[in-house]
């Protein structure tokens, strides 16, 4: 499959667009990733019918920010240090273009879209996209997605407030049928794969709490109860992420954030036990992958989303209820016999169905079926494996 995607120099930071992404163009076509970041808004249609003059193209990859003016937010741009003064002139005449190709599918790419918080004009902008046979939506669909219905004290605190948006246009309509599961994947190299798994002795830390408190009570009592029996070592370097990472929403420093994110994956792998939850619309995050693939104990509630990708209590993680009682996790009898068949289990299942690799693969075939069957539908992730029609992927082809 040839793709093209029509790339604005956008280094949106989350790592299910990163490693996607640049293993797709990792092959050496890397001319079908379109940069029109330096090319004046009025030349885009110019230089897009140019290149597709002279390169065969199966199908273009957008960005949500291109095609839904909601993305492109004052937040938006600070966080990925967007400094163009066109940049909304140059997504409106990408959108302009792309919608005079109707012999191309386009697909969206809406995994790292937070559709809890569709705006009404993006949402608008995204169905009338979707009502055409031309385009669809790579993103979380009705197995992964979890109604939240967020207090208004909360809604008045951040700038996109929830809404029903993606659920009463999409997901209950028949636009649901233009949507392609999306699932998570990692990059089998991000921790050199052990030969084992770690024992007991060789972790550093006993415990750690990944990523963002923000206003999930079960990470902010976790991570009192961490720091309170919590190494030195392990305070000073939380404190140090912390510390960059403030500098680096004041300063916008790239260094800085692949400091931020280099430590943030060294807690992971150092700690023997990590924490981790979907928050309060019970997404599957890379949080459940990362700590996966690096050997150590995945603590989470047992959320229903983990269906599709696999993860079962007592099999694949620890499941943990609200104030439970954390100090048997520490005993090393336990670590020696129950909890290193869970750790075991979790990472055979990250890596055999997981990588980023095999995701690769799959999208290749499922954008293939798409372009000849048109029914994006048919296709369904059950226990980490893709189905089509109801067959699993690799009996089907």
């Amino acid at each position: 499959m040839k793709f093209l995607h029509l790339d604005l120099s956008i280094r949106l930071y989350a790592p299910h667009r990163e490693y996607i992404l640049s293993t797709i163009f990792s092959s050496g076509d890397k001319e079908y990733r379109l940069n029109l970041s330096s090319v004046p808004a009025s030349k885009i249609d110019e230089a897009v019918r140019e290149f597709l003059a002279t390169n065969q193209v199966d199908a273009i990859l957008l960005d949500p920010f291109v095609v839904l003016s909601g993305r492109r937010d004052k937040s938006f741009l600070s966080a990925n240090l967007v400094a163009d003064d066109d940049f909304e002139t140059r997504c409106t005449a990408i959108s302009a273009v792309i919608l005079r190709l109707p012999h191309l599918a386009k697909i969206i790419c809406g995994a790292w879209l937070d559709v809890h918080s569709l705006d009404a004009a993006s949402a608008r902008q995204l169905k009338i996209f979707l009502e055409r046979d031309d385009f669809y939506f790579w993103g979380f669909g009705a197995e992964s997605y979890v109604e939240y219905d967020q207090p208004l004290s909360e809604a008045k605190k951040t700038n996109r407030p929830h809404t029903k948006h993606f659920r009463s246009l999409f997901l209950e309509s028949n636009l649901e049928s233009k949507i392609i599961p999306y699932l998570h994947s990692i990059p089998e190299n991000i921790y050199i794969r052990p030969h084992r798994l770690k024992d007991y002795e060789e972790f550093e830390f006993d415990f750690n709490v990944p990523g963002s408190l923000g206003a999930y009570p079960n990470r902010q009592n976790l991570k009192n109860f961490l720091i309170n029996r919590a190494t030195k070592n392990y305070v000073e370097l939380d404190g140090l992420r912390n510390a960059l990472m403030q500098n680096f929403r004041q300063q916008k420093n790239f260094t800085l954030l692949n400091m931020v994110n280099y430590l943030y994956l060294d807690l992971i792998k150092k700690s023997r036990i990590n924490y981790v939850d979907g928050g309060k619309m019970q997404y599957v995050t890379m949080k459940y992958l990362e700590a996966g693939i690096s050997g150590s104990l995945l603590l989470s509630p047992n959320m229903g989303t983990l269906e599709e990708y696999g993860f079962k209590p007592n099999v694949h993680f620890e499941p943990y209820a609200t104030n439970q009682e954390l100090t048997p996790l520490f005993d090393k009898k336990s670590w020696d016999m129950k909890y290193k068949t869970i750790r075991n289990n979790c990472f055979d299942l990250v890596v055999e169905k997981h990588s980023t690799e095999l995701r690769v693969t799959q999208f290749n075939k499922v954008i293939e079926t798409i372009i000849s069957q048109k029914k994006p539908n048919l296709f369904k992730y059950n226990q980490g494996d893709l189905f089509y029609d109801g067959k699993l992927i690799n009996e089907w082809a």
